[in-house]
């Protein structure tokens, strides 16, 4: 069978050649089947008028052996000719089956090609906005990074401020009694200059 739909295919370019090709095919076939039915309706009508002949009375026996020869015969070639359609007809349904599925394949892949490339739009549009995003983030991170260090120094200074003011703070009482001690020196002198002591 794949022999005989390779040496199909050889000889007709398209699916549309074949069908024309088995039109033109079958319609030389149903005329040469017409002459035979033609022929046939003759002979019937011929022994019909034997028949009313002998049904009247008259005439001999009627001679039937060439109308039953000529019925099988058409009926052979009704038969030949009903099964020659049937494979016409699947011929052509799959003649034309298969170029519908060609065109039908070609869209789908058309359309597979077309999602995908919008498909890899968008993923190349939502990378694009997720680098930039990155972006985005890493200067943030850089920027609070900075932010951080300097109040990382600002705390350090904090710190040693605090430092300073509480050593500051260690040494006040020192100092004032230093101070007090110093004044009640000073006092001592005036009061030995002044001769009060």
């Amino acid at each position: 069978m794949d022999g005989f739909k390779d040496r199909l295919s050889q000889r007709f370019a398209s699916p549309q050649e074949m069908i024309t090709a088995n039109s033109q095919a079958e319609a030389t076939e149903a005329e040469k089947f017409q002459s035979e039915v033609r022929a046939l309706i003759s002979s019937i009508d011929e022994m019909s008028r034997k028949l009313d002949k002998v049904s009247e009375g008259g005439g001999g026996p009627v001679d039937i052996s060439g109308v039953t020869e000529q019925l099988g015969n058409v009926s052979e070639k009704l038969e030949t000719h009903i099964h020659k359609e049937n494979v016409r007809v699947y011929r052509n349904v799959q003649a034309a089956l298969t170029d519908s599925l060609g065109k039908q394949s070609e869209a789908i892949d058309e359309k597979i090609t077309t999602n995908n490339q919008q498909i890899f739009d968008e993923l190349k549009n939502k990378t694009d906005m997720l680098s930039a995003m990155l972006e985005t983030l890493n200067e943030q991170q850089k920027s609070q990074g900075q932010a951080v260090s300097g109040m990382a120094a600002q705390l350090n200074a904090m710190e040693e401020s605090v430092n300073k003011k509480i050593r500051n703070r260690a040494l006040l009482p020192i100092q004032l009694i230093m101070l007090i001690i110093l004044l009640g020196e000073l006092a001592i002198n005036v009061l030995l200059t002044l001769g009060y002591l």
